[in-house]
């Protein structure tokens, strides 16, 4: 099948051998089986041609719309919500732009910035870190999901001493959206019943919609569960969730970049603007009424 012969192949196998200084074949019986290091090496060697495939798109795209790359690294609730919207909207404007979007926690959309994989991070944690720029992109105080029925749902508001008790889903400490809740929780002495943890916002209201038990999320979370089987509640006191991009200071694209947060920005205050008249009825649902930002 490869038209090469056996002892072609042996010899070539000999020789990866004697550069890389280790066996990357176990042979028995007359067969050959790939050794543990021969397979790690497969697994980086495949990523190393994944990686030139790409690059080898990119440039295909490049050649044919003269356009130029995008590369945002997003926590999943912003990348679910709000970016895509930017993204249509900044696209509309330069459809030469070619959109990579990686979801990321908060640390990891920052780590791709800095090791310039990524032109744009976003995330929940405000950071100082040289060379890098970090800006507010969006604020809203933090929501109560509650599954259809639950008790706390008659309220217009949920304090946090009504959390007491309360079977609750943890999002993960990596996105620090409840580092602040919690803070709080533990200074009135109030304590919850755990029931599970999600890195992601938008799976914990996902667990809540099952029924669960409750949580705790940014509004863009929140949003996206707007027309769901869940009650969403402001939680007093007011406890505020952040989105952030980050972004080298010195950047050749920078006039690209902030075209594009222009863009996201509006689209963020249409998202705040929208949440909070929804939560202004009167804490019910009504999903025949609700209209997304940009739809018709």
């Amino acid at each position: 099948m490869m038209n090469v012969t056996q002892p072609a192949v042996t010899q070539l196998i000999k020789e990866a051998e004697d550069i890389v200084g280790y066996t990357l074949f176990d042979r028995r019986g007359g067969r050959l089986s790939p050794t543990n290091e021969a397979r790690l090496l497969y697994e980086e060697i495949h990523r190393c041609y994944t990686g030139i495939e790409h690059i080898n798109a990119f440039c295909d795209k490049l050649r044919a719309e003269k356009g130029h790359s995008l590369v945002l690294a997003a926590v999943p609730s912003l990348a679910l919500s709000i970016l895509p919207k930017a993204l249509a909207s900044y696209h509309r404007q330069d459809r030469g732009t070619y959109f990579k979007v990686m979801p990321r926690h908060s640390n990891d959309a920052l780590e791709q910035v800095g090791s310039q994989k990524g032109d744009i991070g976003f995330g929940t944690r405000e950071v100082r870190v040289p060379g890098i720029t970090c800006s507010l992109i969006s604020s809203f105080p933090l929501l109560a999901v509650l599954p259809a029925g639950h008790e706390l749902a008659a309220k217009e508001q949920v304090a946090l001493e009504d959390f007491q008790g309360e079977r609750f889903i943890r999002m993960s400490p990596s996105e620090g959206l409840n580092d602040v809740f919690t803070e709080m929780l533990d200074e009135r002495g109030i304590e919850l019943t755990p029931v599970g943890e999600s890195p992601m916002a938008t799976v914990g209201c996902a667990l809540v919609e099952s029924g669960i038990g409750i949580t705790a999320v940014d509004h863009c979370a929140a949003y996206l569960f707007l027309d769901r089987d869940v009650v969403i509640r402001p939680i007093a006191p007011r406890i505020t969730s952040t989105y952030y991009a980050y972004w080298l200071t010195r950047n050749i694209r920078e006039r690209v970049i902030d075209r594009f947060l222009g863009h996201l920005r509006t689209e963020a205050a249409q998202y705040e603007q929208h949440l909070q008249e929804w939560l202004r009825k009167d804490g019910r649902r009504l999903p025949c009424a609700i209209s997304r930002p940009g739809d018709a």
